[in-house]
Order: C-alpha cells, then structure tokens, then sequence
C-alpha cells in the first residue's frame, strides 16, 4: 500500500493528512480509488518511550522486531478504514505484499507540551550527570529553567536558545518520526551533535 495509492483524512474537517502522523485523540478515515483495502491487515505495536543511547555511544537500539506487533481487525466499509481514539503507538498497514506505516501520537505531536517531554532532548546537549540531574530533581520546571539558564547565561539569551532548540525539536518530530519520535532517530543525533548549545 504505497502513500500514493491512499488518502489519509482527518474526519472532523475532511483535511488530508499528508505526514502520516496521526492524533489519538480524533478520528481518521482512510480510502482508496486503486486498491481493495477489504483484506488489509492492521498490525499495532504500543508506544515504546524508552529513551535513545546518547551520541558517540557504542550501544544501538534496534528496531522493533514484527513479534512486536500485534494483528488488529478493524471494519472497512465502503473501502474505507476508520481509526477513531487509537492508542499511542505504530501502525502497520500490509496489503499483499506492500505496506503502509502510520503513527498514532499524543494530541498535540510534534509539539512537546509537558516538562518531562522537554527534558528528554536535553539528553542529546547535555552530559550525563547534568541529565540525571535534571531528570531527578523535584521540581523539574526549575531544574529545565536553571539548565537554559546556565546555558545562555541571560534570560533574553536563554530564552532564544530555548526556542531554537524546541523547534529544531519539534521540527525533526514532524520530518524524521518513525517507529520512534523524530528527534529521538539517528539522523537527528548527528544534527545535535554539530548544533551544540553549550557552545
């Protein structure tokens, strides 16, 4: 099932959805004119939020491996799929022998909306102690802002560092997600390591 053989729609407002990311929280239909999507199989894998090892490690993470997966049914009338409030996680569409990759996220992905989720970047920017440190303390909203701080060294500073390395983020969720966020892949280990804030 090749992305050019399908459309993905959002089915509160008829809006393509082009990315293949798609929201737990609203409603998707999926159709095609060329292909009989009566057969389909519907593979899901629950959201993995392990962490990635960090740059210049020697540990891998591997990719999932499909006993991972579970085979789900889903209804297809008028061949039409409709996924409505599916868990996080990833998607596997086989038809005959091509497939289709989506990924279910939180409702405001790529954005990240909570402290925690913009402590976990830091893991590529900061050393090991300091990210322990981070992710430890108490009270994590300070701990993030005493890092930027320390980074910038001003508030004004602090606040344009901060900002471009969210949307970096944000950027490399909508551009390079897969079995995992986009930020979290290989390709966009590499970009962290060149864009080093600390700097």
């Amino acid at each position: 099932m090749i992305r050019e053989n399908v459309l993905l729609l959002q089915r509160e407002n008829n809006y393509p959805n082009f990315n293949l990311l798609i929201n737990n929280k609203s409603s998707y239909s999926l159709t095609s004119e060329r292909l009989d999507l009566t057969q389909t199989e519907l593979w899901f894998r629950p959201a993995n939020g392990s962490l990635p090892p960090p740059p210049y490690s020697t540990s891998k993470q591997d990719p999932p491996e499909m006993s991972e997966f579970e085979i789900l049914t889903i209804p297809v009338a008028k061949n039409e799929l409709i996924f409505t409030n599916f868990p996080l996680g990833d998607i596997l569409l086989k038809k005959d022998s091509i497939g289709l990759s989506l990924l279910v996220r939180p409702n405001k992905y790529p954005e990240l909306t909570s402290i925690s989720e913009m402590i976990y970047p830091l893991r590529y920017i900061s050393a090991r102690k300091e990210f322990e440190r981070l992710n430890t303390n108490s009270n994590l909203r300070s701990s993030l802002e005493r890092f930027w701080l320390d980074c910038g060294e001003s508030q004004e500073r602090a606040r344009e560092l901060m900002a471009a390395f969210y949307d970096r983020v944000q950027m490399a969720n909508l551009n390079f997600s897969s079995y995992k966020s986009g930020w979290k892949t290989d390709r966009v280990r590499n970009l962290y390591s060149l864009w080093h804030s600390r700097c």
